[in-house]
């Protein structure tokens, strides 16, 4: 019986128990942990109220109930497969309750490539040729990749979905030569996808080959499976959404905030230093246009305008758009984050601490490849910091406090020694996401002369590998990977990322954490 029928039958009797009776109406408010190895074995507290006459809790599997009180139900839970479930407490047979999302996690602790991705070679169109970055969204049950293909020409930026119901990889860009760039003879650099109501959006930059200068592009789905077609909402002209289109853009990515499409990325000026643009776009709009959320000028958002900011990235906390990005002077890269309030007379606002010191662990040493993102309630950072002796760590940083009174908390990275696996390899390329309220992680650490992914669930000041802990996810361990990414569909976790080959071709990697 499938997970979303189970859900129905639980609802109508939901609603069957609570017509008509007050009697007992319990709620569920939250538990804790949220996290457990997919075995079972891990003791849950249930808080809510009115739990009093609880006989049954089902955390995707039975659990098996060691003690209730009114506000409470400790319980045991039973084995389950990977992903997140929802909460529900039953009584004499009927649902009395379930959790408005999922709350609890059960840990992969294996990993699965995914249709085609199989084979020795990854999902490249052509491969012979290299890969390098990629990202991937959810939409509709299926899984969306969006990467960057070298062919003869110039780099493309080639789309494809994952059914997992069939089992099988299709084409979005025609599955030819060329991929959705603007122009086919433009190199593309780091693509992007993102669901937003309902609809599928990519960003990259791309080089115009008659000006030399890479500008922002942003392009809307609008075909089928059968008929794949983007639709260009960046003025579809030779040049994109650049504040100065006689500057190089890079690292556009895209955020789904309060009914709108923002985009962010870094433009640099005529001395070659980065600034931080953002603008939102409207699609409901009757003219959809973009606007500039920034203050437009050639200085950006940059805490410092004198320093290059670079590689931003975007994320929703409560409502609001943050965005992180590295800002480096002096040799020193400082890691920057800013929440957009458009009340307020001056709508970005520092969260980092508002000071030359950025969110940097230790701020005389270099920081970079920062990247917000949140799990149901909380917000965090993470990056590359390098400690003493120069070797490249994994920070995670956790924001507990508020916009006007900033805090951070530093989970299992608060000494020299950051989340590497080994502290005495350099991390690099880290990406995150939440499930619930589980945090995992992912970054290529070195393993001799080669890169291996890691991945791991973080809480607190645990971290907890998931995959083999010697050689981390790689196809080959004995070659090499680069630019991993995770993606989330809300239940399970997956990964991407691009792996040498056998004849030292990149190849692009999709696997699901079971």
């Amino acid at each position: 019986m499938s997970r979303l029928w189970v859900g129905i039958m639980a609802l109508a009797a939901l609603g069957a128990c609570n017509s008509g009776s007050s009697v007992f109406s319990p709620a569920i408010h939250g538990l804790s942990p949220g996290h457990g190895p997919k075995a079972g074995g891990t003791y849950v507290l249930i808080q809510g109220s009115q739990l009093t006459d609880v006989d049954a809790v089902m955390l995707g599997a039975p659990a098996t109930i060691d003690s209730v009180a009114v506000d409470r139900v400790g319980c045991w839970t039973g084995a389950h497969s990977a992903g997140a479930v929802t909460a529900e407490v039953w009584r004499n047979g009927i649902v009395r309750a379930i959790s408005d999302e999922p709350l609890f996690v059960y840990d992969p602790d294996s990993w699965g490539r995914l249709g085609s991705d199989s084979t020795p070679n990854g999902l490249n169109v052509d491969p012979t040729q290299i890969v390098t970055t990629a990202d991937a969204a959810a939409l509709d049950g299926d899984h969306y990749v969006i990467w960057r293909e070298v062919n003869p020409t110039a780099t493309q930026a080639r789309v494809a979905v994952y059914d997992p119901d069939d089992q099988t990889w299709t084409s979005l860009d025609g599955g030819g030569t060329n991929g959705i760039n603007k122009n086919p003879a433009g190199n593309v650099e780091h693509p992007r996808l993102l669901r937003h109501d309902d609809h599928l959006y990519a960003a990259w930059t791309e080089r115009n080959p008659i000006s030399s200068r890479y500008q922002v592009r942003v392009a809307l789905w609008t075909g089928s499976r059968a008929t794949p077609s983007w639709q260009f909402i960046d003025g579809d002209g030779a040049d994109g959404l650049n504040l100065n289109v006689n500057q190089d853009a890079d690292g556009a990515i895209l955020a789904s905030w309060n009914g709108k499409l923002v985009v962010a990325w870094s433009e640099f000026d005529g001395f070659g230093a980065g600034h931080i643009h953002a603008a939102s776009y409207d699609p409901t709009a009757s003219s959809p246009s973009w606007t500039p959320i920034d203050d437009s000028s050639d200085a950006g958002l940059n805490y410092n305008a004198a320093e290059s900011a670079q590689r931003p990235s975007a994320t929703v906390h409560g409502g609001d758009l943050v965005l992180s990005w590295f800002e480096t002077g002096g040799g020193v890269g400082h890691v920057r984050v800013a929440i957009y309030e458009p009340t307020r007379t001056s709508v970005w606002r520092f969260l980092d601490g508002a000071t030359a010191n950025g969110l940097n662990l230790d701020p005389t040493k270099d920081a970079h490849s920062c990247q917000v993102f949140t799990t149901r309630r909380h917000l965090y950072c993470t990056f590359v910091e390098a400690n003493a002796n120069g070797v490249q760590q994994l920070r995670l940083a956790h924001f507990g406090g508020n916009t006007s009174t900033p805090a951070w908390t530093f989970d299992a990275g608060v000494t020299a020694q950051g989340l590497n696996h080994n502290p005495a390899a350099d991390a690099s390329s880290p990406h995150g996401v939440g499930i619930a309220e589980r945090v995992y992680l992912t970054w290529t650490e070195s393993v001799g002369s080669t890169k291996q992914v890691r991945v791991a669930g973080v809480d607190g000041t645990t971290r907890l590998l998931v995959g083999n802990a010697t050689v981390g996810l790689n196809v080959d361990p004995a070659r090499d990977a680069l630019s991993t990414r995770l993606h989330t569909d809300g239940i399970n976790v997956f990964a991407l990322w691009a792996e040498a080959n056998a004849s030292s071709v990149y190849q692009l990697r999709f696997a699901k954490g079971n």
